[in-house]
């Protein structure tokens, strides 16, 4: 599987038993069993989903805030 130098990727490979070996000079994941790759794949759509809804949260918090220059200042 192609190497994801995202650091949530890396972490849901370790959860998932995988590992990082070399394939032509270039860094990829590998993983013992098929089971083990659904695994990370699962894992790795959770992480994502749930960094980007804290993403999004956090760009609303903004977008309210940016109206209030006293948070604003608060959050400098």
């Amino acid at each position: 599987m192609t190497f994801d130098a995202r650091k949530e990727a890396q972490l849901c490979l370790v959860q998932a038993g995988g590992w990082i070996t070399f394939h032509h000079q270039k860094p990829v994941f590998v993983f013992s069993t098929a089971e083990d790759k659904l695994t990370y794949m699962t894992l790795l759509a959770e992480k994502v989903a749930e960094v980007t809804k804290e993403e999004s949260r956090r760009h609303e918090t903004m977008e309210e805030n940016h109206d209030n220059p006293q948070m604003l200042a608060q959050s400098e």
